[in-house]
């Protein structure tokens, strides 16, 4: 996902993988939102079926991906609350950070920091293109720093992921 949203200049705001699918929210400025997913659902398909043995079946369901625009800072605020409280509501833990799967800690909603992942052994080419480890950030666009400053976005998300 982090070499995708790079390499198309997408930034990565918040994301939650779940067991079955995953929830992102992004900013796309470039317009450029249909090759990200290529990318990223390819790489991930692609691993998916090396890491589980499997040969000529899908990862991903056959459904088209939902992507819809978000219109506002209460909408983005709700969006990025939904994604990294989709574990809690759930029932499947009881706070976002005990979850074990790829997120976005809520603590680090925008702070340009966050976890690091290093690539598979086995998988990747050893001297191919694809970093050795890449930090999933959390990203705010700089252009909706002065209408809503990424501190204060972090505490809106975090009251309204804990109100799930």
């Amino acid at each position: 996902m982090v070499e995708a949203a790079n390499r198309h200049g997408v930034d990565i705001i918040a994301v939650m993988q779940m067991s079955s699918h995953y929830h992102a929210v992004v900013y796309d400025r470039l317009g450029r939102l249909s090759e990200f997913l290529r990318d990223f659902h390819g790489v991930m398909g692609r691993f998916g079926s090396w890491r589980d043995r499997v040969d000529n079946t899908k990862f991903w369901s056959a459904e088209e991906s939902e992507a819809g625009e978000i219109g506002d800072l209460d909408t983005l605020i709700e969006c990025a609350a939904y994604t990294l409280a989709n574990p809690t509501k759930d029932f499947i833990v009881e706070r976002p950070e005990q979850w074990i799967g790829v997120m976005t800690p809520v603590d680090l909603l925008g702070s340009g920091r966050g976890t690091v992942y290093h690539r598979p052994k086995g998988y990747f080419d050893p001297n191919g293109a694809t970093s050795e480890g890449v930090m999933l950030c959390s990203d705010y666009p700089h252009e909706l720093e002065e209408q809503l400053p990424h501190e204060q976005f972090r505490a809106r998300v975090k009251a309204r992921v804990e109100g799930y």
